[in-house]
């Protein structure tokens, strides 16, 4: 496939290394123009690896103002792309050999399909690949098999080809700065007629990168989604908002989240001041933890289950979230399940920073517990038969910032 029909798009922010590298193995397979948008900083714009990118063969390089967004950058890219294909990357892909894009435009004109994607390796969670099925507003997605190709989907990941032609009529909504976007612009294409396909044996390899400064503005990612998924679906009706559990271990951001929340309109019912934790939910789940009956639970799941707008959390829900999936009384009414994840080795350093002469027989036992309560955790989520998503602690780090809470996050 000639370099006239096919061009590469790319928008890059404060990631030096990781645009240098997308760049070049780009260019290790194929001579296709090359477009980044770039709304870095003036210190990562300079960086000695941007101006490398920069000076590649090819490459046109659109420099925005700072923080422009996700959604303006990849709008600029089409624009500035003269080719009837684009094809749509981030800044942290690498071409391999088996990023064979033109079996990916290929299979979009025998279709023919307006989204052709691709496979993206090293995903931290399950590739968004599959049916949306939108409740109220908010996504619940049915996801396919990745080892198999599909058409008709609804949502493929952010690696596929598209016509030029097709984004620049359908260009995605500049309020996503970050977060959202993903699922808002393809229920608007899939909404336009448009017809998504998916090649598994297309990929591209993900080697994610988060520094620290980067980190502050990825984690704006969830208030984003909630903020931008609120404006766009109240002009039709007003919100509903899904009942919530929070899951997750003990410093892994969950109060941080059930405050967000709460600030936008859930009701954190029953929370205590200092940890956000449902009283009755706590005190259930300690009997249940130490294999006692709990009697309580079953009024506290029937109000619950008759109630809306909630979001509640405890960290002992890691041992005993089967429990009240028994008692639930319809599996089509529970929850969804927020997991915020975090890896054990950062859990374990946050506890030290917090309780630097934490030491002795009590803080080995709660160690013992911490990596319990971890491998626990994966286990109950994938059991869990409601809605559910997960979502890494870096990606919420950031909100400490943004809100006046009673416990923030270190």
């Amino acid at each position: 496939m000639s370099s006239d029909q096919v061009t590469i798009i790319c928008k890059t922010f404060d990631r030096p290394s990781s645009i240098l590298r997308f760049v070049q193995s780009v260019r290790q397979f194929y001579a296709f123009p090359i477009v980044v948008a770039d709304d870095s900083h003036d210190k990562y714009y300079r960086h000695p690896d941007t101006s490398r990118a920069r000076k590649v063969a090819g490459v046109t390089w659109i420099p925005l103002p700072v923080d422009s967004g996700l959604a303006t950058g990849r709008n600029a890219a089409v624009k500035a792309a003269k080719t009837p294909w684009v094809i749509v990357c981030d800044d942290d892909f690498v071409f391999t050999a088996k990023t064979n894009i033109e079996l990916l435009v290929q299979r979009a004109m025998q279709h023919p399909a307006h989204i052709s994607g691709g496979s993206v390796l090293n995903m931290s969670s399950p590739p968004l690949i599959g049916w949306v099925d939108w409740v109220e507003g908010w996504p619940i997605t049915r996801y396919a098999d990745p080892q198999l190709p599909h058409v008709d989907l609804d949502v493929c990941l952010n690696f596929f080809a598209a016509p030029r032609d097709w984004l620049t009529q359908h260009p995605w909504d500049p309020q996503f700065k970050i977060g959202g976007e993903h699922f808002e612009s393809f229920a608007r294409w899939r909404q336009a007629g448009a017809r998504v396909i998916y090649t598994p044996e297309v990929e591209v390899g993900h080697k994610r990168h988060l520094p620290k400064g980067y980190k502050r503005h990825r984690g704006r990612g969830l208030l984003s989604a909630i903020h931008a998924f609120d404006q766009v679906t109240r002009s039709n009706r007003e919100l509903t908002r899904p009942n919530i559990i929070v899951f997750g271990i003990g410093n892994s951001g969950t109060t941080i989240v059930v405050r967000q929340l709460e600030m936008l309109g859930w009701n954190a019912v029953e929370a205590d001041l200092e940890y956000a934790e449902h009283v009755r939910a706590r005190q259930i789940n300690t009997k249940l933890a130490r294999g006692q009956r709990a009697q309580e639970i079953r009024p506290l799941v029937d109000h619950l289950a008759n109630t809306s707008g909630w979001v509640i959390k405890d960290p002992r829900f890691v041992h005993t979230l089967h429990h009240w999936a028994e008692w639930w009384p319809q599996s089509s009414s529970l929850p969804v399940l927020l997991w915020i994840r975090r890896p054990l080795k950062a859990l374990i350093a946050s506890r030290a920073r917090r309780y630097p002469n934490d030491s002795g027989r009590q803080h080995r036992r709660w160690l013992k517990e911490l990596r319990i309560m971890a491998e626990k955790a994966p286990r109950q989520y994938s059991q869990w038969q409601g809605q559910k998503v997960a979502v890494d602690y870096e990606d919420i780090a950031a909100a400490i910032s943004l809100f006046d809470v009673t416990r923030g996050i270190r």
